[in-house]
């Protein structure tokens, strides 16, 4: 699947909707939502799913504008406009101090501070 197909770009904003409402949304007055910044890759899981036809699951490695972390999300899109996390997306790459100004692991390695913005 293309990295620049409307799918693959679907499942990026899903994946990071998912981070901010669901693991960093308690922590937004520190840390900085986070914006694409480019999908390094992208493909569709072929199998079963239990949805019949109704959704395609997508597997895709996103990079963030902000401090270059990547994370890997496997999304659930339905045909109907809707989509799903499968499962918490997972940081594949190291995040050093960004995430200072948190103390929870698990949500460190989503985290990047405001403070560390520019401007």
């Amino acid at each position: 699947m293309p990295v620049d197909s409307k799918l693959a770009m679907r499942a990026a904003e899903t994946t990071l909707d998912h981070i901010h409402r669901n693991i960093l949304n308690d922590v937004l007055d520190v840390c900085a939502k986070l914006e694409v910044d480019k999908l390094l890759s992208a493909h569709e899981i072929t199998g079963s799913l239990d949805d019949g036809d109704n959704a395609r699951q997508v597997a895709i490695i996103l990079q963030v504008k902000q401090n270059t972390a990547q994370f890997d999300s496997k999304v659930k899109l339905y045909n109907n406009g809707s989509s799903e996390v499968v499962v918490n997306p997972s940081r594949i790459n190291v995040y050093g101090r960004t995430a200072d100004c948190i103390a929870s692991p698990f949500t460190r390695e989503y985290c990047y501070c405001k403070s560390n913005l520019s401007g």
